[in-house]
């Protein structure tokens, strides 16, 4: 009987993690298993010949099975030693390449086995090995993201945030129609809004949004994107562009996905956005009224009581107005507007 080369290098990595490498001594079943290759096309396990020493298909099997029963030193010295004596195969090579990387990996040199699997995923193929140093960069992305150090002298001590990104990054663009890539957007945006960098996780959620319309994370996108956006808004002494923005986008949220707004609470995000927008007015009022601009700070009071009825806000400003004399006296249209300056550094036109 022929021997065959292994499908998958999935199935090697596997198979390590359900095979501890303490239970491997003389094991007479694991022996068998090992002689045995799954075929996705029948869904039956196949005898298979063991792998001929010397020969590059046997020495690579070898070295496969000693990364499946954990032996992370001898596969490492295996798939080394491969290379160096069959590094000219065409075709095995890559997977020997592979198989290193995955020893690395398996060893938590993430930096190591980035830079033995980044070449193999710069091919930009999509054939399995291809595939498979794709899959394990985005796991030592998130590994980086999660906050482990990349070794430097033997040590822990650099950051490796920086590479996490770049390795999404490159997932992203470079396999922009794969599920990799839909996970790579999503994660970069989760690992922004978790830090609390909200503009960047805005941008990445819009992103995942846009790239993939009916992405399984669109209701969690949508959403978080609309979060991210309001927590932009610093307070009532700036711009309340962020707010509005928000506002539109928790509507757009409420409107996709109605089912969802009651358990995210979006009825109470929009209140609280529509109180805060009259306490933005309400504070410009109280700032013209302190620079002694009585007429532009009316003008504000008043625009609350209109505009946002039932909101804290237009009770402070009804209780101002009755204090000035001025809660029933009719409002006129100005004769002529001109641009003042507002607290948050733009311009609005009060009356004259």
């Amino acid at each position: 009987m022929a021997y065959r080369t292994p499908i998958s290098l999935s199935m090697v990595i596997l198979a390590a993690t359900l095979f501890p490498a303490a239970s491997q001594a003389d094991d007479p079943l694991r022996d068998r298993v090992e002689q045995m290759e799954f075929d996705p096309q029948t869904g039956e396990w196949i005898e298979i010949a063991p792998p001929v020493p010397g020969t590059p298909e046997g020495d690579l099997a070898i070295a496969r099975r000693q990364l499946a029963a954990g032996h992370t030193g001898r596969a490492r010295k295996s798939f080394k030693k491969w290379l160096k004596i069959h590094g000219q195969a065409q075709g095995l090579a890559r997977e020997a390449r592979l198989g290193l990387g995955a020893v690395e990996l398996g060893d938590r040199n993430y930096y190591k086995a980035y830079g033995i699997l980044d070449p193999l995923a710069a091919e930009f193929g999509t054939d399995d090995v291809t595939l498979q140093a794709v899959e394990m960069e985005f796991v030592i992305a998130e590994v980086f993201l999660s906050g482990t150090k990349r070794k430097w002298l033997g040590m822990r001590i650099r950051d490796g945030e920086e590479l996490g990104i770049k390795i999404l990054d490159d997932i992203a663009f470079n396999y922009p129609d794969t599920d990799l890539a839909e996970k790579a957007l999503k994660t970069k945006a989760d690992h922004y809004f978790q830090r609390g960098d909200f503009d960047l996780a805005e941008d990445e959620y819009a992103s995942l949004i846009t790239s993939f319309p009916r992405s399984q994370w669109l209701l969690e996108a949508s959403l978080r994107r609309a979060q991210a956006t309001l927590a932009q808004f610093p307070g009532t002494d700036f711009d309340d562009a962020a707010l509005i923005e928000a506002e539109e986008r928790f509507l757009r949220f409420r409107t996709a996905f109605p089912q969802a707004a009651q358990p995210h609470d979006v009825d109470l995000t929009l209140e609280d956005i529509r109180n805060r927008r009259a306490q933005k007015e309400f504070e410009i009022g109280r700032y013209y009224a302190k620079v002694g601009q009585d007429r532009a700070s009316t003008f504000y009071y008043r625009s609350v009581i209109d505009n946002w009825p039932g909101t804290v806000a237009a009770t402070q400003a009804t209780a101002v107005l009755a204090q000035m004399g001025l809660l029933h006296e009719a409002s006129a249209e100005p004769a002529s507007r001109t641009l003042e300056p507002r607290p948050d550094g733009s311009l609005t036109g009060v009356q004259q």
